[in-house]
């Protein structure tokens, strides 16, 4: 068999389409990863800005 018979054509193919859905698997899987980080990093900063304003509404009460 030459390498332009259809045996070696489809398993060249399926090599490809295997290749490609594996790819996109590790693209979604980085987004994914990439969404639940910026999810973290959002709620960290929101508990900060959180404890910050009320460690200033404490220090203005106790000032008055």
């Amino acid at each position: 068999m030459d390498d332009s018979s259809p045996s070696k054509r489809i398993v060249r193919g399926s090599m490809a389409k295997f290749k490609q859905v594996q790819d996109e698997k590790s693209i979604e899987e980085l987004r994914s990863k990439e969404k639940k980080k910026t999810q973290l990093q959002f709620r960290k900063t929101s508990t900060m800005l959180r404890q910050a304003a009320l460690k200033l509404l404490k220090e203005e009460v106790r000032e008055k």
